[in-house]
């Protein structure tokens, strides 16, 4: 679709909060994202995968892909997030390929991908289903997608749940279509592409209307 000039800007400064303001967050959870990596890889049949990353946004993490990659293949709806996403393959000595793309149409053939990363993706795309069949279609048999997803907060913390719910309109509005209130673990649960999901929900980071997360791993057949 032709975006016009008051979505173009409001998408530059999104990439840019993107890349300048998640710092904190990003500090807050480093040990926690680490081990979920750790899993990942641990799980992948070789030594030098392709990875897929939907959502790539600023490239966060691509640290965490020094040395353990042949190539990540980043897709984002967003194209000013480009220049960040280089800027931290750089950084880090990884071989990106950033690509503008739409996560529930992934333009690339089956069984393409030894692994897939999603990280607060599936809070902000139109049809998180879509978007786990696209995952689970491009991954080679046996892949492993690692998800890390922000979600709505559970029975034991009702204020936590009223103020997401409260506020999930102006979310979506100021964080291009962000839900604070989303259940996608029981999307990545139901999505049949997955014989096998392991999953884990805890409080973590420094954002308390971010707090609830999903995360975990999820294996092709």
């Amino acid at each position: 679709a032709r975006q016009t000039q008051g979505s173009n800007i409001g998408q530059s400064m999104f990439a840019d909060c993107m890349a300048t303001r998640m710092g904190s967050y990003e500090d807050s959870v480093q040990k926690e994202k680490q081990r979920m990596f750790d899993k990942m890889f641990a799980n992948v049949g070789t030594d030098s995968p392709h990875l897929l990353e939907l959502g790539v946004g600023a490239g966060p993490n691509m640290h965490m892909y020094k040395d353990r990659v042949h190539k990540v293949t980043g897709v984002d709806a967003n194209s000013h997030m480009e220049k960040y996403a280089y800027d931290n393959a750089q950084t880090a000595g990884v071989n990106l390929d950033f690509v503008v793309g739409d996560a529930q149409r992934l333009p690339f053939p089956d069984n393409s991908f030894d692994c897939a990363v999603v990280t607060h993706v599936l809070c902000s795309v139109e049809n998180p289903s879509a978007t786990l069949r696209e995952i689970s279609r491009v991954l080679k048999p046996g892949g492993t997608f690692l998800f890390w997803e922000h979600v709505r907060a559970k029975d034991d913390q009702p204020i936590l749940k009223m103020q997401q719910d409260m506020l999930d309109p102006l979310q979506q509005v100021f964080f291009q279509g962000c839900h604070l209130n989303r259940d996608s673990l029981a999307a990545v649960r139901n999505c049949e592409g997955f014989a096998k999901v392991d999953a884990e929900e805890k409080y973590i980071g420094d954002r308390i209307l971010l707090s609830p997360h999903a995360i975990g791993l999820a294996h092709k057949a």
